[in-house]
């Protein structure tokens, strides 16, 4: 597997700068952080909606489920993953300020 990094004439192929990988990295950063303002966009939109409907018609909402609406926990299982998706805008922030990538063991953490 090793010689199929290397070039033609089994030489080794030269790594990417620093410069490109740094810029790379901070552009990932970046494109996560939009995402992750987007989903808690949409999540709170669809739940303010959700419970604005409640609100307003509730024999319409609890026809669709079936007579049980799980408003409360809803609500919390929403506060949790705003909660988890706000520190890892935070974090991201932090690294972006300092110019630093996360480290490799929280990627797999979910950042």
């Amino acid at each position: 597997m090793a010689g199929f990094w290397r070039g033609k004439g089994g030489k080794q192929r030269p790594g990417v700068s620093a410069d490109f990988e740094h810029a790379l990295t901070q552009e990932v950063l970046r494109t996560e952080r939009t995402r992750i303002k987007v989903i808690l966009f949409t999540l709170s939109l669809l739940l303010a909606i959700f419970t604005a409907a409640y609100a307003i018609s509730p024999s319409s909402i609890e026809r669709i489920w079936h007579g049980h609406v799980p408003i409360l926990p809803m609500s919390a299982a929403f506060v949790r993953f705003a909660v988890f998706e706000l520190s890892v805008l935070r974090l991201l922030g932090q690294r972006l300020a300092q110019g630093r990538d996360v480290p490799h063991a929280r990627r797999y953490l979910g950042y």
